[in-house]
């Protein structure tokens, strides 16, 4: 296949798109230890999951008598932190201390119960409009 150098920028800028759309560092997650709000955990740096077994997001919510609630989140292992989050009872009473876990980027923004996109939807979501760019400029690939 002799291409252009036209059609090797394009091809370049196609595959810088879908390394963009899955995130140059891998799976991040809202980080912070005992916030009083997510919103006061949100605005902390997010955290690149960069562990072995680091596959999931968690948010764990613990409501106390007399000080209200604390927030925790992080990077965790899926099985690990469904695990936590199949003890949750009753959470929204005090005193407890409730797990819940998701997956994709930055997917624990509330308590981890919204699901965000995964990679694999991201990635064929880039793959396919990769395909259509490149057939639309007449590529033969």
């Amino acid at each position: 296949m002799n291409l252009s150098l036209q059609q090797r920028l394009l091809l370049l800028c196609a595959l810088l798109l879908c390394w963009a759309c899955i995130g140059a560092y891998g799976l991040q997650c809202f980080a912070c230890l005992q916030q009083i709000s997510h919103d006061a955990c949100n605005r902390m740096s997010p955290q690149n999951c960069t562990g072995k077994d680091e596959n999931a997001c968690y948010t764990q919510v613990e409501r106390y008598l007399h000080t209200g609630k604390k927030i925790s989140k992080g990077c965790s292992n899926t099985i690990r932190c469904r695990k936590g989050e199949s003890l949750n009872h009753d959470c929204e009473r005090p005193p407890r201390k409730c797990t819940y876990c998701c997956e994709g980027n930055l997917c624990n923004r509330s308590n981890g119960q919204q699901r965000a996109l995964s990679h694999s939807v991201l990635f064929t979501t880039c793959l396919a409009l990769t395909v259509l760019l490149v057939t639309s400029c007449g590529l033969d690939v």
